[in-house]
């Protein structure tokens, strides 16, 4: 009876007021997000130029408590073991079509490449609708997995019949399913949605060696296992499950046991610098498709190195900052900035010069000069061709008259007028 009164109270609410019990359960999740997302931008504005190490950054522990209260926090880890699985012990099945045991997994270290070009399209068109619907669909998926079978209590006993691969043909489909998700959610985490916001109680890879494709092997990174302290990034995790990581790591399989481990591993990008740390772009990597492609912006400290250095991801080593073309510069309206190694300066255009009376730029006096003989030459072009247009027939002969006289020199004469006046000389001759 206790049942039907609270069914009879929801119906009785739906027609009232023209909502669904669903659907306010979905306003709620809304209305928390937004709480979250003016506070990180509240955070990011006290924050601007702090850099903490590698990726995560530096978020006041007051905002935590904001993180704890996502509605989604276990959904989301489901689907950050579910993808970290394959980001840490997964192969590429394009091209592995039998064993993985003689394959190294890769993609900690950067997405499949080539690029995935036929993405799974349950994905794509769940996550084009935004990341709750894209979050959803995830967890269905990855909430039923063969992957995460022995960690699920609703497979139970019967876990181990599932196949890893399931609920898909094959594992070349899970394979491009879990592909297309990481590149939404590692977009999604960049474009900083509150869904992804999680607090740090917990160690982010909790139960990671209990998929299957981890195989009992754990991954170890000091960064995953952060407790809720003044300076917490509430995206770590995040970041952790869902994008490549382009600085540490690379030779350690995805471990990063301590930051010194990290700066010494021999494939650190910023290793052969004094100062060895390498940070996440955050905000840099926004371009859904160049993530795709790897084309991550990620840097390393040039500036401790010399002046005016900033790293480059496309050379990997410090290049000089291109003041003038980033318009980074202070000059006179009247001058122009051209760049120098490590700095920029300010001159003034070709064919002018500083006057130092008066610091303006002025014109030199052979352009002056070369400026008056060109007018002067047009002056006479225009006269010639008003001789022309007054001569009529006659034209002809007087040019050749004032030829002859001297008075009309040669280099005012166009072309076509010489042959055509030597023309008449020649055929008055015969």
């Amino acid at each position: 009876m206790e049942k039907a009164y609270i069914l009879i109270i929801i119906i009785t609410i739906e027609y009232l007021f023209g909502l669904k019990f669903t659907e306010c359960v979905t306003i709620n999740k809304l209305k928390t997000f937004q709480r979250l997302r003016s506070n990180e931008h509240r955070t990011r504005r006290s924050l601007k130029g702090i850099r903490d190490f590698s990726w995560v950054e530096r978020v006041p522990g007051k905002n935590i408590g904001d993180a704890i209260l996502n509605p989604l926090s276990k959904e989301l880890r489901v689907i950050g073991i579910f993808l970290a699985a394959h980001k840490y012990f997964e192969v590429d099945r394009r091209y592995t079509f039998t064993s993985s045991q003689f394959e190294n997994p890769k993609f900690y270290k950067h997405f499949p490449t080539p690029r995935l070009r036929k993405r799974h399209q349950v994905v794509v068109g769940a996550c084009e609708l935004g990341y709750l619907p894209c979050v959803e669909e995830i967890f269905k998926t990855a909430n039923h997995s063969g992957s995460l079978a022995k960690i699920h209590k609703n497979f139970g006993k019967n876990a181990i019949r599932y196949a890893s691969y399931y609920p898909f043909k094959d594992s070349l489909e899970l394979f491009r399913y879990r592909v297309t998700a990481s590149y939404y959610m590692c977009w999604f985490t960049e474009m900083r949605e509150d869904v992804l916001a999680l607090p740090g109680t917990n160690n982010c890879f909790k139960d990671l060696n209990e998929t299957e494709e981890a195989g009992g092997k754990n991954i170890e990174d000091f960064r995953s296992e952060v407790k809720i302290s003044e300076e917490y990034s509430i995206f770590t995790c995040a970041y952790l499950w869902f994008c490549p990581d382009s600085c540490y790591g690379k030779s350690s399989g995805g471990n990063v046991k301590s930051k010194e481990e990290a700066l010494d591993d021999h494939l650190n990008p910023c290793g052969e610098l004094q100062k060895k740390d390498c940070f996440w772009g955050i905000g840099k990597n926004k371009n859904f498709e160049d993530l795709v492609r790897n084309k991550f912006n990620y840097s390393c400290d040039c500036e401790f190195e010399k002046k005016g250095m900033v790293w480059s991801p496309m050379y990997s080593f410090c290049v000089d900052r291109d003041e003038c073309y980033e318009e980074d510069y202070d000059c006179p309206t009247d001058q122009i900035c051209r760049n120098t190694v490590g700095s920029y300066m300010c001159s003034c255009r070709t064919g002018y010069y500083l006057d130092k009376n008066t610091t303006r730029c002025k014109r030199h006096d052979l352009l002056n000069a070369a400026a008056a003989s060109a007018l002067e030459r047009k002056k006479t072009e225009k006269a010639v061709e008003a001789k022309k247009e007054e001569g009529g027939s006659l034209y002809v002969l007087k040019l050749l008259v004032e030829i002859i006289r001297g008075h009309c020199p040669l280099h005012t004469v166009t072309k076509p007028l010489l042959i055509l006046c030597f023309s008449s000389i020649f055929l008055l001759v015969l």
